[in-house]
């Protein structure tokens, strides 16, 4: 029987995207001024949605998607040129806030997408993804709220913009009969056994002890991603997508498993809270989205990014007249002419 564990075994720890770098952003300069009351709606829906948001387009999807051309280009990815964020993360961060509540299923945002609702009551918008930590006491439950299909449990009746939302596995390096499967494996995928290749979007079933490996990886801590779509092209890079890690309670404290582990008292992230963050679309709308946070998001971001993440200047961005250092305030106010309040959780 032939061992795929050197393949899969590196995987069961996640190792999730490097940390944000707040010293090195850059952004366009003269945005076209906007009023606060001509911005938009920044008011979430019933499902979690502003009513005049339009589909994501499905025509973004595309073979070998590229974060400099194309039709995200300047809004893809984690770059000196991210204006805006990408929309297809924002979208996926409003379809796991619906679906995780109505499944009644904990998890908070982590990473830069907390940092950024914490410290500036904005999701930053040179993050080239979202992060979100949930809690791991079932796997295959937490998998089918975000698997489209028969398999799927997905409340689509409360969140119906939600219904092609995917999670896939971290499953690299895996060829069948020397063509190259798709680095991330949808979750019906590892279930039957047939995979997507890289190109060409055709499935293959998969060896048995392949099988039986990919299997046994789905009940233990994957760096698993969230899409907004099932089309698997999506998958190949390119696209807006949440980071994915676990996290485990046990009798003190919350232990999360992203690329550097996170130990936390238990009070300082129960209760989970709802909060805000607003973000300005690449139509320069102003919009607002309601996520989970941990109770008291300090001792984690003092973990993930050290003591002085609270404190200017944390990046640095372009005008008209150069580099300049400051807060993302000085950036949404520069940048987009925002004259509105920053509601944050400090």
């Amino acid at each position: 029987m032939r061992n795929f564990s050197h393949i899969l075994l590196p995987l069961l720890l996640p190792s999730l995207a490097v940390l944000l770098e707040l010293g090195d952003r850059s952004f366009f300069a003269g945005a076209a001024r906007v009023d606060d009351d001509a911005a938009g709606s920044d008011d979430d829906g019933a499902d979690g949605f502003d009513d005049d948001d339009p589909p994501l387009d499905a025509s973004l999807v595309q073979d070998d998607a590229d974060e400099s051309s194309g039709p995200l280009a300047g809004i893809s990815g984690e770059h000196p040129l991210s204006k805006y964020l990408n929309p297809e993360i924002l979208f996926e961060l409003r379809c796991v806030h619906c679906l995780m509540t109505a499944a009644k299923m904990d998890y908070f945002i982590s990473e830069g997408t907390l940092l950024g609702t914490v410290r500036d009551g904005f999701l930053l918008p040179w993050d080239g993804d979202g992060d979100i930590v949930f809690e791991a006491k079932d796997y295959d439950a937490f998998y089918k709220v975000f698997s489209p299909g028969p398999i799927g449990t997905g409340d689509y009746a409360k969140c119906p913009k939600c219904n092609k939302i995917q999670v896939g596995l971290f499953t690299p390096g895996l060829k069948i009969n020397g063509v190259q499967m798709n680095f991330f494996s949808s979750y019906d995928e590892i279930l039957s056994g047939n995979l997507s290749t890289l190109k060409g979007c055709e499935k293959i079933p998969a060896p048995k002890e392949m099988h039986d490996s990919l299997l046994d990886l789905s009940k233990r801590p994957n760096s698993a991603r969230i899409h907004w779509n099932t089309d698997s092209r999506i998958r190949n890079g390119g696209h807006g997508y949440l980071d994915v890690a676990p996290f485990f309670k046990n009798a003190s404290e919350i232990v999360v498993l992203e690329n550097v582990t996170k130990r936390l008292a238990q009070h300082d992230v129960y209760p989970l809270v709802d909060c805000k963050a607003k973000v300005f679309t690449p139509h320069n709308k102003l919009r607002s989205v309601t996520l989970r946070c941990p109770k008291n998001p300090r001792p984690y971001l003092d973990q993930t990014y050290e003591k002085g993440w609270a404190k200017a200047p944390f990046n640095k961005y372009v005008d008209g007249q150069g580099w300049l250092e400051g807060t993302l305030e000085d950036c949404v106010r520069t940048m987009y002419n925002y004259t509105g309040p920053l509601e944050h959780m400090l």
